[in-house]
């Protein structure tokens, strides 16, 4: 036997024990009904208080289970057999709720669908998932919106009855105003009890005609029941409120060119009611208006986003909920003709870049009559741009930065009046705008921080400095597979990689050419060209690796011996005059250990720029480094054995934006020096750092020195 029929034989020994084992309906409702003070929807406004009285649930043989065809073997039940038992069940809790709620028995009704009535919907439903017709999957889908909407009409009936009960207690009391407060809440709560009525009426007609539902009394109980609200309307309100009288006179046709004006008159008793609010609605458009002295109101509404053809117009009297009158309601039908607009529309510039600003203005009018509150969508290469509305004298104006996601050259801008469906008939108008290129700039450099791992940094922006967020970056070495970072708000990516292995650790020394990481950047689908940076791997030989661990002091050191004997080694190489330079080099590249350890960073700032005035710019790059690496040193909890790179990932969250991009520009500028073989020449590129490094180091002393 296959596992599904094994599952249904099983589900089936649970439904059937349960029909045997669990009582019906009714006797879990208690076999009868005590009678309650309380409004049913049953009795009569006349006797709403009820009696009390017991009455036996009528419903409980009104369903009868789909029959076993002969070709059906007792054996094995199928799936619809067991479902035709669980549609028995669940249908005849539903007629049971209704005896109880027709009899006033609120909890009863409610208790009688609830608890395992859930269980079993959805046991049906998973069973009616198992056979092939779709038509047990909708008759499921029935029975639960079913027993949706008769938990709200429980409610609603229940909170009608005490409603009622505490209007009577106040007309009993002689608080007319209170009365009348309560009134016009059950008014409220009996008209929602006869809309779901209505739709649980057809509810069960469904159930009726697709299963063996029989539910001929509760449709007729449904029935009476909404005859019964409508008397206890009646009732409430001649008791408390006033009957008003509200005339509307309305044109036969309307359309966004000519509005449509709505006047009348409100009265009571043949006299003119003043001040009263007047409520018009038609769609989603509604405005408002008071009565004048004689009673009378007018008001225009222009039918803009209505849907044309015939339509309904609602004009309402809402009172006050301590009035003594009572509301009106009346509505009208009205011909909505539609309209075709113009638009007269401008666009700048004609070229355009990445970030650059889109102005798009307009006027849209039919027959010379502005539009207002019409809406305006806009594209551009048919993706979505920018979407307004237009102002009270329909003009519209869109002003907005161009996207990398629009594809470069020749494009099409779409602009679209309206929308579909409604009295302003959807109009579009075209232009054409030439979208550039904008060239990008990545800026990428690594080092290798152990034997094996390569950690890299970098920052894609435009080449007008604007940072690219959340961009695709692939760095690959060699032909080794790529690794993929990407951009953060500020443009900047990092990550790390595994070194491709060598045979020769001295090819690594001495050819870091084959050695190198490119970063690339590809623009698919955007108006930002590609870019790609190569950079060496930055490595630390074996040699040199335990300075890593000494701390700031050989960091330093290193960097400004390395730094000098580069500088010395191309003067000797040159036509210049050492003699001019000797002296300068001698005394401040004699800086014993101690002094470097111990020196301010502003005094090592003074140092670089000694170096720098003297053209030494890799001992002024890499001593510039230092000042303002002690300089955080100093100011933030960090590990003072942490490497160039390793120093500027920590501090990222710990820095400002502006402060992190001069720590990483000093940072890459002093890698290039430490490790870089190719000639530096970037002075101009230090004048600039050195003038962020005095604001940063010598300026911020002197405000310390002052607040002291």
């Amino acid at each position: 036997m296959s596992i599904s029929r094994i599952t249904t034989v099983l589900l089936f020994i649970f439904l059937i024990t349960n029909v045997l084992l669990s009582p019906v309906a009714t006797a879990e409702s208690g076999g009868s009904f005590s009678g309650s003070d309380s409004l049913s929807l049953g009795t009569p406004a006349g006797e709403a208080v009820m009696q009390t009285s017991d009455i036996e649930p009528s419903n409980t043989s009104n369903t009868s289970s789909r029959h076993i065809g002969p070709e059906l073997t007792q054996n094995e039940p199928s799936a619809e057999i067991v479902i035709s038992e669980a549609e028995a069940r669940v249908g005849s809790r539903l007629l049971n709720s209704t005896d109880a709620l027709q009899a006033g028995q609120f909890d009863t009704a409610e208790t009688t669908i609830s608890g395992n009535t859930t269980d079993l919907l959805r046991q049906y439903e998973r069973l009616a998932a198992q056979t092939e017709s779709t038509a047990d999957d909708e008759i499921a889908q029935e029975f639960n919106l079913t027993v949706q909407q008769q938990r709200e009409l429980i409610g609603t009936a229940r909170n009608s009855s005490s409603i009622y009960n505490e209007y009577q207690l106040a007309r009993a009391n002689g608080n007319q105003t209170r009365a009348r407060q309560l009134a016009r809440t059950l008014l409220k709560q009996t008209q929602d009890g006869n809309q779901t009525a209505e739709r649980l009426t057809n509810q069960y007609e469904k159930l009726a005609n697709e299963t063996d539902l029989n539910a001929t009394q509760t449709l007729t109980e449904i029935n009476d029941a909404q005859a019964r609200l409508a008397e206890i309307q009646d009732t409430v309100r001649s008791e408390t409120l006033t009957p008003t009288s509200l005339r509307v006179s309305t044109p036969a046709a309307a359309s966004p060119t000519q509005p449509m004006d709505i006047s009348g008159t409100l009265s009571s008793n043949n006299s003119q009611l003043t001040n009263k609010t007047i409520k018009i609605s038609l769609g989603d458009r509604t405005v408002q208006t008071k009565t004048n002295e004689a009673g009378e109101f007018n008001a225009s509404l222009r039918p803009l986003m209505i849907a044309s053809g015939q339509q309904t117009v609602s004009v309402q009297f809402i009172p006050e909920t301590t009035s003594i009158y009572d509301g009106q309601r009346v509505e009208k039908s009205i011909q909505i003709d539609s309209i075709s607009p113009t638009a007269d529309i401008q666009y700048s510039p004609s070229h355009v870049q990445f970030n650059e600003t889109v102005v798009i203005n307009g006027e849209v009018d039919a027959g010379q009559v502005p539009l207002s509150d019409v809406p305006v969508t806009t594209t551009i290469a048919g993706r979505p741009f920018k979407s307004v509305r237009t102002d009270h004298q329909g003009n519209f104006r869109i002003s907005e930065s161009l996207p990398a996601t629009i594809p470069n050259g020749s494009q099409q801008i779409d602009v679209v009046i309206s929308k579909q469906n409604v009295a302003v008939q959807p109009t579009i108008k075209t232009g054409e705008i030439y979208v550039n290129l904008t060239e990008t700039e990545l800026s990428f450099t690594s080092i290798q921080t152990d034997g094996s791992n390569i950690t890299f940094v970098g920052q894609l922006t435009t080449t007008e400095g604007t940072e690219l967020s959340d961009r695709r970056i692939s760095i690959s070495q060699g032909n080794s597979s790529s690794v993929v970072s990407y951009t953060n708000q500020s443009g900047y990516f990092d990550g790390s990689t595994s070194m491709e292995a060598t045979s020769d650790i001295s090819q690594l020394l001495f050819s870091p050419d084959k050695h190198t990481l490119t970063a690339r950047y590809d623009s698919t689908g955007e108006n930002l060209e590609p870019s790609t940076q190569t950079t060496m791997v930055s490595y630390s030989s074996p040699i040199s690796m335990p300075l890593q661990q000494i701390g700031f002091v050989g960091l330093t050191v290193a960097a400004i011996i390395y730094a000098v004997s580069v500088w010395r080694r191309r003067e000797s190489k040159s036509n210049g005059s050492e003699d001019e330079l000797s002296g300068v080099i001698d005394s401040e590249a004699a800086l014993p250990t101690e002094t470097v350890e111990e020196a301010s960073p502003d005094k090592l700032l003074s140092h670089a720029k000694k170096y720098h005035d003297a053209g030494n710019v890799e001992a002024a790059a890499g001593l510039g480094y230092v000042a303002l690496r002690k300089k955080h040193m100093k100011s933030h909890d960090v590990a003072r054995s942490l490497t160039h790179w390793e120093l500027c990932r920590t501090l990222r969250s710990e820095l400002d934006s502006s402060s992190h991009e001069l720590l990483y520009e000093v940072t890459e500028i002093y890698e290039r020096v430490l490790f870089s073989d190719k000639k530096f020449v970037s002075n101009s590129e230090l004048d600039i750092i050195f003038e962020k490094l005095t604001d940063v180091i010598t300026n911020e002393n002197e405000s310390n020195l002052e607040l002291e």
